[in-house]
């Protein structure tokens, strides 16, 4: 989920500039996407300073809540965004490869950002919120482009005749819930308030009582 995270920064500036991530004219790699955007020379973080570096990770953030054990984590990114419209062919989608001709992402195949779900305690909740970026809805032709979109992700138990679980996602009447409001005040402000700054767009995703390794537990090395 991080490296989409990454991805959405990417990707959201590509777009931002009026430029088909698919295209020629979009970076044909990481580096060069990180130093045409970022201005990060040859790509590389250890060339930018220890307060641009700062200032870029402010971009991305990892939060964590709850207790010790079973945590809740939170991974937002102020990248691409996604609208109501669009999170069932993206975010939510796990059979498209929506970013396989893309070169310079690194989530390509659709699937990575379910790893997490086995982990997130027996019910495997998951709460996703984004909106897209507003300087690339504005050229695009979507009702709800400048709604806040939302859902609930779940494990359900297998039903009859089925032998495994089943994922799904809040949908009433096949609709991702939505709403109106310029920003959400989501994130992180000085330690311990996890909540009060806000995000204006981008991607919020809330995994809930993670299954983390027992610290105390004795590592078996092979």
């Amino acid at each position: 989920k991080i490296i989409n995270a990454v991805d959405a920064m990417l990707m959201g500036r590509c777009l931002s500039d009026g430029i088909h991530p698919e295209s020629e004219e979009a970076p044909q790699s990481i580096r060069e996407a990180l130093t045409k955007y970022f201005h990060i020379f040859e790509g590389r973080l250890t060339n930018i300073t220890p307060s641009e570096r700062s200032n870029l990770a402010e971009n991305i953030g990892f939060v964590a809540t709850g207790r010790k054990m079973n945590p809740n984590y939170a991974i937002f990114d102020r990248g691409e965004g996604q609208s109501p419209t669009r999170l069932k062919d993206t975010i939510l989608s796990t059979r498209k490869s929506n970013k396989l001709r893309i070169p310079f992402v690194q989530g390509q195949f659709n699937m990575g950002g379910t790893g997490v779900f086995r982990f997130c305690g027996d019910r495997i909740i998951q709460i996703v919120v984004s909106k897209r970026n507003p300087l690339i809805a504005k050229n695009e032709e979507d009702p709800r482009k400048d709604h806040w979109g939302f859902t609930v992700i779940r494990r359900d138990d297998p039903g009859q005749g089925a032998k495994s679980s089943s994922y799904n996602y809040l949908a009433p009447d096949n609709q991702i819930l939505s709403f109106a409001s310029d920003d959400l005040n989501i994130l992180p402000t000085a330690y311990p308030n996890a909540y009060g700054n806000s995000l204006g767009w981008g991607t919020y995703i809330k995994f809930f009582e993670y299954d983390i390794e027992d610290p105390k537990a004795p590592q078996i090395l092979s």
